[in-house]
């Protein structure tokens, strides 16, 4: 049995709803990006969410996280449905979530401590410095990189920030939006081994959105696929390689024919 495989079996069947998405479609005026979504992520899980450029990925992570307002549907959260919560409520909702952007989205103007622990606001000096320095060696990383500034670290490095920072305020929920662009192979795989482990250590529940199949492979428990913004193939994470959909098929072999049409402008 393969370690995705195994990651699968040991999944609790009747583990709790985590991130409930029902009929959710989003438009921007007459574009309809998401049409009538539905997606069911459970307390301890690893969706991964594949698709080409502009299918609908990171606008279904948006309207997750709230910072989109769905046009229809609604999304829950622990059962409750946050698609019409007030600011404060929105604010108390986010503590439960982590986000690795694609970038990093790390600030050059403050050190790697003061970037982790941006969103802790309730925190001393020196409590936030002894946050980051575990969290960094939770990550990987010396105590000593705690006073560096992103320019003065590699790729490699920053997205490890990245992490940390997404683990600061112990989250249930992480979010990760294409976390192995621009590193090389091997750095892609010490990221997804990082994923795997905090995700495991910490309990976490996490979804992911990428266009990488070594990296969707490794550390989802579920792939679910998306296509001009409905979901077309959702299964377990063994699956994948014979799910016996045309689109996965094509997508995950990385053939040009076949039903996704990729789209050019003239």
């Amino acid at each position: 049995m393969s370690e995705t495989e195994t990651a699968s079996a040991d999944m609790p069947k009747e583990a709790a709803m985590k991130i409930d998405v029902q009929d959710l479609s989003k438009s921007f005026g007459s574009k309809v990006v998401l049409e009538h979504v539905n997606l069911q992520v459970r307390q301890g899980e690893s969706l991964v969410v594949i698709g080409g450029s502009g299918t609908g990925k990171s606008v279904l992570l948006k309207c997750i996280l709230g910072l989109l307002e769905p046009t229809s549907g609604t999304v829950k959260i622990d059962e409750e449905d946050t698609t019409n919560l007030s600011t404060r409520e929105r604010e108390q909702l986010m503590h439960k979530f982590g986000m690795l952007f694609q970038g990093g989205a790390l600030f050059d103007s403050l050190t790697v401590w003061e970037n982790i622990t941006f969103a802790l606001k309730e925190l001393n000096k020196q409590e936030a410095q002894e946050v980051a320095v575990e969290k960094l060696k939770q990550v990987g990383l010396t105590a000593d990189v705690a006073m560096l500034r992103p320019a003065e670290l590699s790729g490699g490095m920053q997205k490890r920030v990245s992490l940390a920072r997404a683990i600061a305020g112990n989250p249930e929920i992480i979010f990760f939006d294409e976390p192995t662009t621009g590193l090389d192979p091997i750095m892609a795989d010490v990221i997804n081994d990082l994923i795997i482990k905090c995700t495991k250590e910490l309990g976490l529940t996490t979804v992911t959105i990428t266009h990488d199949m070594v990296s969707a492979r490794k550390i989802a428990t579920r792939v679910a696929m998306i296509y001009k913004g409905n979901i077309v193939w959702d299964g377990p994470a063994g699956a994948i390689m014979k799910s016996g959909n045309d689109y996965v098929d094509q997508f995950v072999h990385g053939r040009a024919d076949g039903p996704i049409v990729i789209e050019t402008r003239k």
